[in-house]
């Protein structure tokens, strides 16, 4: 395929991944030079009317979703044959992958991936679609820390039958199912928030809460049990959050959540009352299924006599055992799956390692840097003999060289952000370039060169045009190793007085000198652009604590806090990338006691600027 240049305006560029119903590759849009993601529905699977419907409703549900936290549907068509969809390319870990290098979440950085999820959630609520497949597989996160909903494939439409028959057509991932799901009932909004409560429960805790070899004992876990109290298992958990977790997996559909927004605010409000009893359920009522209840208040019907009440409890427990038995065998035949024993890939080529999965299990394809010789795996994860269910996903590391990298996508991010990024890679910025684009925000980067994904050597130089005009242009002088004062005075020189410090605390460093600078000395830039600088610093005695209601209608913003020093540059007290409604709370610093300006940039804008006040607290 690779080469072959599809729709007339898509180039594909290399293989990336293999599943059991398609193929994804990388290609270039050759109207606009964007890296794309080009999702082919297989030939074999083209008579499978399971498959084509799956792609077909990914198709129809994608269309309608335009939203930063849904990875992008740009086109569909057929290509000799063949079915395919074409996405925004997204190039990232899933959140799967996170949780299990880095196992438990803080509760901070769990509620803002959880926050966006939920963003993405309520968007698609409320546009009719049902996601039904939620779980931390299908959420990828950026190089730029962007979290992206991702494969609609059986999603519904709310206007079209969202019933099924136990559970065939409408069964998720079973660790993450709803309990409607798993019994065959109707799906609704409310499912969607199940599996994420689900997902939270597993980052704040590191393991799912119900788990077993035999899916259809999850299942029916998800079904019968009671939930394990995520501060059970991790009594970091604050009061507050451990009730919001229960109460967007409750079995009882009237007590769970009924929309993501009002999940997100109570985790919103449980970051800033951890003692809060705002999501409490009430206590005279315990939290089972519907099929519990059911029989429960069988319990309450007036019987004759010993013999009849026996008979009849007998016929209930019959009644319960064969619901539960049939309710099983559909989860069976929907879930279940054989295993697979994984090959050892490594020194294969892509192609060698799709031919030795085969159908059974799905390749997922990253590159890194390497000494070994380019084009052959290096790595894979699960390893060689490991024991997985068919269609599971075999994660390989191809080689690139030792003195190449893999370039990062830079659109739509800052001058600095991508400095910033770039240094992380062991690259740099050489020039900059301002053009005219009606579709960017000013001072944002709408093209590079070399391009996004592009193997690149340790070292390169990127040219980065942005969109807008600048009144003036001034070059970045060189102040790192100087006194902040020093360097505040050699930038306002050279025309630039934004600047913005981040302290840093660094023993190897005089202190108030500073450490490092983000954007290379040289570099012709707008004088009105923020210069950040990191200066070796210690906390001041004096403190502000601050919070501020921030309501971002763009998406994925950048939202910076800074306190005015008043000697000519401002110190950072918050950043971070956030969408939706928000608390941004911070304490900041001061060496010394007195009224600062605080203030707020969204999108790097000025939002908002308040006197505060700093006191020292013995």
């Amino acid at each position: 395929m690779n080469g072959k240049i599809i729709g007339g305006k898509y180039r594909i560029l290399e293989l990336k991944g293999v599943g059991g119903m398609a193929k994804v590759y990388r290609a270039q849009d050759l109207e606009s030079g964007k890296t794309v993601a080009v999702k082919f529905l297989k030939e074999e699977n083209q008579q499978n009317a399971e498959y084509v419907r799956r792609f077909e409703r990914e198709a129809q549900a994608g269309m309608s979703l335009q939203h930063p936290n849904i990875v992008k549907l740009i086109n569909t068509g057929v290509h000799e044959g063949a079915n395919y969809i074409i996405f925004e390319y997204v190039d990232g870990p899933t959140l799967k992958d996170y949780i299990r290098k880095h196992g438990v979440f803080s509760p901070r950085a769990a509620v803002n991936i959880i926050g966006h999820i939920l963003d993405a959630i309520g968007y698609a609520h409320d546009h009719g679609v049902i996601h039904r497949d939620v779980k931390p597989q299908n959420v990828i996160i950026t190089s730029n820390g962007t979290v992206k909903l991702a494969d609609f494939g059986i999603a519904r439409l709310m206007n079209a039958s969202t019933r099924s028959f136990m559970g065939v057509s409408a069964m998720g991932s079973v660790h993450y199912i709803s309990p409607e799901q798993a019994e065959g009932k109707e799906t609704t909004c409310q499912t969607d928030l199940y599996s994420v409560g689900i997902i939270l429960y597993e980052m704040l805790t590191g393991k799912v809460p119900f788990d077993n070899d035999n899916e259809v004992s999850v299942a029916v876990m998800h079904i019968k049990d009671k939930l394990k109290e995520p501060k059970e298992v991790n009594p970091e958990i604050s009061h507050a959050l451990n009730a919001v977790i229960l109460k967007a997996t409750a079995k009882d559909l009237s007590r769970r959540y009924k929309t993501a927004v009002d999940l997100k605010n109570d985790l919103m409000l449980a970051m800033h009352e951890p003692d809060g009893t705002f999501a409490d359920l009430p206590e005279e009522t315990s939290d089972t299924s519907e099929t519990d209840t059911e029989i429960d208040d069988l319990s309450g019907v007036k019987m004759i006599g010993k013999l009849n009440s026996g008979i009849f409890g007998t016929g209930v427990a019959l009644l319960a055992c064969l619901f539960v038995i049939i309710v099983a065998f559909f989860i069976v035949r929907a879930t279940h799956k054989p295993t697979v024993t994984v090959a050892n890939l490594v020194n294969m080529t892509v192609e060698e390692a799709e031919k030795a999965l085969g159908e059974s299990l799905e390749l997922e394809i990253r590159k890194e840097a390497s000494e070994k010789t380019p084009g052959y795996i290096i790595d894979q994860d699960p390893s060689e003999g490991a024991r997985l269910k068919k269609g599971a996903t075999v994660t390989v590391v191809v080689s690139i060289g030792s003195e190449h990298v893999v370039a990062p996508n830079l659109y739509d991010m800052t001058v600095t952000e991508a400095s910033a990024l770039l240094q992380t890679y062991g690259l740099g910025i050489t020039g900059i370039e301002y053009v005219e684009d009606e579709n960017m925000g000013a001072g944002l980067v709408c093209r590079q060169e070399p391009s996004a994904d592009s193997e690149v050597k340790l070292g390169t130089g990127f040219t980065l045009y942005v969109s807008g005009k600048p009144e003036k242009i001034g070059k970045m002088p060189k102040v790192s190793d100087m006194s902040i004062e020093k360097a505040v005075e050699t930038l306002n020189e050279a025309g630039f007085e934004k600047i913005i410090v981040r302290h840093v605390a660094d023993t190897g460093t005089r202190e108030g000198n500073v450490i490092s600078q983000e954007l290379e000395a040289g570099l012709s830039l707008d004088t009105n652009a923020m210069i950040f600088l990191s200066v070796s610093a210690t906390h001041g005695k004096a403190t502000y604590d601050g919070a501020y209601n921030l309501s971002l209608e763009n998406g994925d913003t950048q939202v910076l806090i800074t306190i005015d020093t008043g000697k000519g540059y401002e110190i950072v007290a918050y950043e971070a990338v956030e969408s939706g409604s928000l608390i941004a709370s911070f304490t900041a610093y001061m060496d010394e006691e007195g009224t600062y300006d605080c203030i707020v940039y969204v999108g790097g804008v000025e939002n908002k600027r308040t006197s505060v006040k700093f006191t020292v607290n013995d």
